[in-house]
Parts: C-alpha cells; structure tokens; sequence
C-alpha cells in the first residue's frame, strides 16, 4: 500500500522497467513523482478510480521479484502543439499498434484510442487495451491522455500438467517460473521447474511423473506382511500365532522408494500359547475362531455331515507344555464316510460306479433308443445315507408319424418306438423305389430314405437277327422271340419285365437249320424225324427202306451250309439211292386179325400178301382172307383184298 492509503500494483516491462498502477481512492489521485514501495506478497482487489473498466485493470507483480525498490510513475509525452481543450497524439507504446480510434483532427475529452498487442507479445489480462482523453486535474481546463499506460509483454502461455501431476504457478510472462509437481506415489522425472524465456518459450520440458516402486518389504521373522495397495501404498504386519507384536505395525512406501518410517521395524515376541488347532480329515472344528491358544484350552471336533465316528476315537484336544512348548495332544478322532444301499437298477438303463459311501456320484444311462430327460443323470449319496435324486425312467425313443407317399400306402404299427418298422407298398403296377421297409432309430429317425412309387418301363427290346417279338414294355409285360423261317431259336422264348425295370433273362438268337429232308416215298422213317420241322447243322437221319429190304439204307447230315449230304450209299439202283415200293402193314377189318406169321412184317413189297385170321368165334365168308399189295401209275401204293371177305360169327374155316 501507498502513502496516504493508495493502492498499487506492479509489472516489469520488456526492459526490466517496472511500471505500477495507481488505484487511489474515491475523489483522490496521486500526484507525479510520489515514491511507493512494493510487496509481493499483496494480493488485495483493487477498486477502479472511475467507472470506465478499460482504464483501469488490475494487474500482478511476477512472483519472481525479490527486491521492494523505490518506483516512479513516468513522465507525460510531450503534448507539442496541442489545440487548447483537446488531447495530444496518442502515444507509441512498446510492442503494440494503434487499432482503433486514430484520428488526424483533434482529440476530445472522451475519446478512446484501443492497441493490440503485437504477435507473441500481450497484455497481463488481454490481447488489447484502451486509453482515453480525459481532465488533467494537475493542470485545470487542460486534457491528457489516461494513465497507466498498459505493456505488452512477451508470454510462454500455461504449460501443460504432467500425466499424474500439475503445475504451479499463476504468471506466464517473460522471466517468470513455474515448478512441477507429482501426485503422491509419484516422483518428478526431470526438471521440477522451467522459466519463460524471451523468445516465448519455455527454457524446461515438461517432466514426466513415474510412478514410485517400493523395494521389497523388510522380514520380519515370525510375521506375515499383509499388503494394502491403494493410493497410500501401505502394509501391516501381524504376527504369527503365539506371537504379539511390539513397535509400529504399518508402513508406507515413500517417494524415495523405501518404506517408513525407516529403522522402526516391529518385533514379535514370543508368547506360550498353541498355535490355531489343526484340521482333522472330514472333522469340523467347534468354537475354534482365534489364532493362539493359552495351556489348558480345550478344542472340540465333531465329524462332518455324512461321516460317522470311528470307535477308540475323541473329540477333544488340549493345549498342553511339552518340553517348554505349547502342543496339542494328538488327534484321536477318526471321521469314516457313510454308506448309502445299493442304488438299484433301472429298466432299459444302468448305472456306472462301484463307491456306494457318503459323497460318491454314480451315472445312469440308457440303453440304445431309450431316453431320459437329461443324456444322463447323477446320483450322489447324501449325508443321511439315501440316494439324490431319485431313479431317472428310461423311455423308449419315439419316431415322427411318416408322411404318405403318392400312389402307395404305409402300414404304421400302433406305436412309432424304437425299433418299430412301418411298411411301403405301391398301387397297381406302380413300383417302389427305395426300402419297402423302414426302422425307428435311435436318434428318433427312421431308417433309410423315404421311397417313391413309379411306373417302371422296361427298355425297348432290339430285334434279335433273323426273327422278332411281340409284347409290351411295362412292368411284368412279357415278350416272345420267335424266328424266322429256317432259322431255329436259340435260348429263352420268352422275357419278362422286371420291377428293377429291367427284362430277365439274356436275348436268344436264331441259327440258321437244315429244312426236312425230302424223304423217299418208300424209305421206312421214324414218326418223330417225320414230324420236325428244323434240324441243326450236324444233325443226321438214317433212313431204311421198307418192304422188307432191310439191308438197304442210308444216312444224310445237315452240314454247314445248311444242306442235307449223304454220308453212306447204298445204291439199289445205279441212279443212285433209291427204295422199292412197298405197303405198310395193312389194317385188318373188323373181327379179324393178321396171321400169326405176318403180324411182326412192317413193309410189303408190291405183289406180296398179307393174310388174315378171324378172331374167336368168327368165321370167313370164304374159303381164303388176304389181301395183296399193289402200286399204281403215280408209285402210290395200296393194298386190295380178296372178295371183300368178312369175318361172321359162328363160323369156321373152309
């Protein structure tokens, strides 16, 4: 504070010029050349001299001033020729230009002049500021140009805070310091502080803050360290059963990297007691919650839920001196699982597992296309020696309805199980493609792939060489092959139409044959030679002449040319082959019968007779019954009988 109670505050200018602003009191003002001393520790609002705020803004000493030197406000540029009742040419100040309110005419009472700041330079609170013509109370009935005059001064800007730090300091102008800071737990890697400089910039990078790493925590022997890590970083230490702590039980990790408070480690001294009772298998521990144990404690088991005491067994332990130590007596209790019975079979199912005591787990399956609501279920033996849950069914598994298939009908059993089977048939010549037969499975599908019906069609049959065949092409059509003239058919005459759509059997073919031989009127030939109609090559005949020449005869042989070939000659004549003509054994007229001499003759030569008896109580009409045997022009043979001679009944012989 001033003399006569005014109020100031100071800046350095670029030169190191240290300008004040004078804030003095209503109806006040402070005469040029009055001496101030400055504090830098004052830090009080100020209250504007008028009710302009452009003319007076209040402004800091930078925090770096360490002296309280005597100051001086300085002096008014020199007005020149200045009209009487007006305000001279506004000012030059350092490091700024004029940007608004510049005029050639004169200035009145009232009128701003407003300067900006040049690039990197400004003002304490803003880029630009403003003066105004005003009274001169110095001189009355004169104008002047308001004071202070504001400096533009070089500025770094607010550097930035540290990850997990910050900075301090409130001035960022030429010559002015801000230190750097961590948060607990924290240290600063770099410089702690950084000056502006005047080129506006700052002469320090800002330091990273690391984080602080603790060394290992100091043993302490008969002590666990139990960590309590948050932003403190703190640990305690307890000491072990039979054991009390002496000295601080906490410690904190330090920015330096140690803990503290350093050379104050705690100390557990030993006390007589049994340390915390030990486990017993399958056994609980009553009332047992405290870590140490004074001599003569007496700690209680009882066997867990599903275990039962074993005989020579105890319940209790004591905490007892042995030898100038606290131990427990030894364990006497023995805790045995329970049994549970026999859990049993189920139907369509079974179970795995041989441990039937307390706590033991079996598994039921079933068996293969049955089911249970779960793929599988455990069983486990309780505490109170029952089974949990109870025995699962095994059901068989059940198959869907099957659809109908066009043109065929399904015969569905009254329960679609496992294993059950549904048949497939098909209307009228339509046939079944794929199983007839389908099986309920396992996974609940039905075997193999739904069939179809389908009107099956054979393919057309090729003509066989030298013949045909007739039929149709549909299923359990049948066909016919049959030859050609002098061809003979070789293999199946017939073929069918099969459900597969294919024809049974293999395709016969015709052979070329040898027709009948032309056989000679009188060669004696038998019935079924006479009745064929074909002869394959190879195939021979033998033919004897009749009329009792038997002698005579000859072979023909169809050969491959399909032509009959004598293969022996007897010739009868010199024309070569050749039969006499001959009858047949005649037939005898009613009653009658040949003569025993005649009825083993086949063949009659032309001009021989054949005789005749009448039978048992028959006569002939005459004395003689014969017949004889004759040819006429053509070579056609005949027989011609005596006198038409009957046999009469009751007559004898002549």
């Amino acid at each position: 504070m001033g003399r006569n109670g005014h109020w100031i505050k100071c800046v350095f200018s670029a030169g190191f010029l240290l300008i004040c602003i004078i804030v003095a009191p209503a109806n006040a003002a402070p005469s040029l050349g009055t001496t101030f001393q400055t504090s830098s520790t004052e830090e009080e609002s100020l209250t504007p001299l008028h009710t302009t705020p452009l003319l007076f803004n209040t402004m800091d000493v930078a925090p770096n001033v360490q002296q309280t030197p005597a100051i001086t406000l300085p002096p008014r540029p020199s007005p020149g020729k200045t009209p009487k009742g007006s305000c001279s040419t506004p000012p030059d100040l350092p490091n700024s230009d004029v940007v608004s309110g510049w005029s050639e005419d004169i200035y009145k009472e009232g009128d701003l002049v407003t300067y900006a700041c040049h690039s990197g330079f400004t003002d304490i609170q803003a880029r630009s500021f403003s003066i105004v013509c005003e009274s001169d109370h110095d001189s009355p009935g004169k104008l002047r140009w308001s004071s202070p005059y504001f400096l533009c001064q070089i500025t770094c800007g607010r550097p930035e805070n540290p990850a997990n730090g910050f900075v301090e300091g409130k001035f960022y102008t030429f010559g002015s310091t801000v230190t750097f800071k961590c948060r607990r737990g924290y240290f600063v890697f770099g410089a702690n502080n950084s000056t502006c400089q005047d080129d506006g910039n700052w002469d320090n990078l800002v330091p990273e803050c690391r984080e602080v790493e603790c060394e290992k925590p100091p043993w302490v022997e008969n002590a666990e360290a139990a960590f309590n890590i948050g932003d403190d970083k703190t640990i305690t230490y307890e000491c072990q059963p039979g054991f009390i702590l002496d000295g601080n039980s906490t410690f904190q990790c330090l920015d330096d990297g140690t803990w503290g408070p350093k050379d104050h480690l705690p100390y557990c001294r030993p006390l007589l007691m049994c340390k915390h009772p030990p486990p017993i298998a399958n056994a609980l521990q009553l009332w047992s919650t405290r870590p140490s144990y004074e001599l003569g404690t007496n700690v209680r088991y009882r066997c867990n839920p599903g275990y039962t005491v074993s005989r020579d067994s105890s319940y209790f332990i004591v905490c007892i001196n042995i030898d100038g130590l606290a131990k427990w007596t030894p364990q006497k209790l023995k805790c045995q699982p329970k049994q549970c019975s026999f859990p049993g079979e189920i139907e369509n199912g079974y179970f795995n597992g041989t441990n039937f005591m307390y706590g033991a787990k079996i598994v039921y399956h079933c068996n293969h296309g049955f089911i249970m609501g779960e793929k599988q279920m455990t069983r486990e033996c309780m505490a109170d020696g029952n089974w949990s849950p109870s025995s699962p069914v095994c059901e068989p598994v059940q198959c869907p309805e099957p659809r109908e298939i066009p043109h065929g009908t399904i015969t569905v059993p009254s329960s679609l199980i496992f294993d059950s089977v549904i048949q497939y048939r098909c209307n009228g010549k339509m046939q079944l493609m794929g199983p007839s037969l389908r099986t309920c499975q396992a996974d609940s599908t039905w075997s193999g792939r739904e069939p179809i019906c389908m009107a099956v069609l054979c393919p057309p049959l090729k003509n066989i060489e030298n013949g045909k065949w007739l039929g149709g092409e549909d299923t359990d059509s049948v066909v016919r092959f049959s030859c050609n003239e002098g061809f003979l058919l070789a293999g199946q005459s017939t073929a069918t139409c099969l459900p597969n759509g294919q024809w049974s059997g293999y395709p016969p073919t015709c052979q070329p044959v040898c027709p009948p031989p032309t056989l000679d009127r009188y060669a004696a030939v038998p019935q079924i030679i006479r009745d064929k109609q074909y002869f394959t090559v190879g195939e021979r005949v033998e033919f004897h002449c009749g009329g009792g020449y038997h002698g005579w005869s000859y072979t023909l042989v169809c050969n491959k040319w399909h032509t009959w070939q004598q293969v022996e000659k007897h010739f009868l004549y010199p024309l070569g082959w050749k039969c006499l003509a001959f009858c047949y054994r005649p037939t005898p007229n009613l009653n009658a019968v040949l003569a025993r001499n005649y009825e083993h003759i086949d063949f009659y030569p032309v001009g021989k007779y054949a005789y005749f008896d009448c039978k048992l109580g028959y006569t002939s009409e005459a004395k003689g019954y014969y017949t004889k045997c004759l040819v006429d022009k053509r070579g056609e043979t005949y027989w011609v009988p005596y006198k038409n001679v009957r046999c009469i009944a009751g007559r004898g012989w002549h």
